[in-house]
C-alpha cells in the first residue's frame, strides 16, 4: 500500500476516528483523466457567501423542506422518506 504523505493541515485529508484507517487511494489525484478535455469542463460555482440573501434562501427552502410534516415537500419524496412498513 503507498503512504499518504501529505501535511496535517487544513485542506488535507487526515485520517478519523474510530479505526483511524490509512487513505484508500491516496495518488488518485495523480491519475491522468480519461474523460475530460480540459480541467474546467466541470467546473461549478462556488457556493453563495454564508451572509448574502441567496444563501438565507436556500437555507429557508433547506428548513422548510426538511420537516416531516413539510407541506412544499413532494408526495414521492414524503413516501421516499417513509419508514419502512
Amino acid at each position: 500500500m503507498l503512504a499518504y504523505d501529505e501535511p496535517e493541515a487544513v485542506g488535507f485529508w487526515r485520517p478519523t476516528p474510530l479505526d483511524f484507517k490509512p487513505a484508500l487511494v491516496p495518488h488518485c489525484r495523480q491519475a491522468t483523466p480519461f474523460a475530460i478535455e480540459q480541467l474546467g469542463q466541470y467546473a461549478v460555482a462556488p457556493p453563495p457567501a454564508a451572509d448574502s440573501l441567496q444563501y438565507a434562501q436556500d437555507l429557508r427552502e433547506v428548513f422548510e423542506r426538511e420537516g416531516g410534516n413539510s407541506t412544499s415537500r413532494s408526495e414521492a419524496l414524503r413516501a421516499s422518506m417513509a419508514a419502512p412498513q
